[in-house]
């Protein structure tokens, strides 16, 4: 289960860019995401779910509300587990990102600070994008734990056309070096994200520290 859910997370975290005027990002009350995680051998261990929930402001500037949700095999939501609310805002025609939509299973009462994931409105094939570092802190029992999350690396790598379950799509190819150090010990992954105009993150691919593969996510359905 814990597999699935961080598998499910690349896909909320790849959900967000921009492409001339028009938001990679879902923005109409209702759309609805279905995203399927698949294991290194190609089996797929579930899907995840975003959900519009409201859009408020235009253009340039807009506050999206959404919710991630982790499906089973048969796309049916777990028990006992919701759905996560998360924030999307467009400011000034950068994208920024819900902070919590970073850690799987975040406590409310986390504290999390740092430099959010910010994406520019104008990528193009070459671009390098900023750096981001953020950090969250919480309690288990009397201990305190914090975990800290390095974005760098962040590149757009080219312009292709890439097939999912959804559909064929012309996206942006971005990449990012993923660095996690929690309880002193520190975890490197790249992950590759094709975003589609309009939609949003229609794949992704995550390779461990020494370029192997470990999960793919697709676009299965898009509404």
């Amino acid at each position: 289960m814990k597999r699935l859910l961080l598998v499910c997370l690349v896909a909320t975290l790849a959900l967000a860019n921009a492409f001339g005027q028009s938001a990679l990002f879902p923005t109409k009350k209702g759309a609805v995401a279905v995203y399927n995680a698949k294991d290194a051998s190609g089996k797929v261990l579930g899907y995840s779910q975003i959900t519009i929930t409201d859009v408020e402001g235009s253009g340039a500037n807009m506050t999206v509300s959404y919710t991630a949700e982790a499906l089973d095999a048969n796309k049916k939501p777990y028990k006992g587990v919701k759905a996560t609310p998360m924030t999307l805002t467009i400011k000034d025609n950068k994208i920024v990102f819900d902070m919590k939509s970073l850690f799987a299973g975040v406590d409310a009462k986390a504290e999390i600070t740092g430099d959010p994931i910010e994406l520019p409105n104008n990528l193009s094939a070459g671009q390098v994008l900023k750096d981001a570092s953020i950090k969250m802190t919480t309690r288990v029992a009397l201990v305190r734990m914090t975990t800290e999350m390095n974005i760098t690396d962040y590149k757009v790598l080219a312009v292709e056309t890439v097939t999912v379950p959804a559909g064929s799509y012309k996206a942006y190819k971005v990449t990012q070096t993923v660095s996690t150090t929690a309880m002193k010990q520190t975890t490197k992954a790249t992950t590759v994200t094709w975003y589609a105009e309009g939609i949003g993150s229609v794949k992704t691919e995550s390779y461990d520290g020494s370029g192997n593969l470990l999960s793919t996510s697709e676009l299965v359905e898009f509404k």
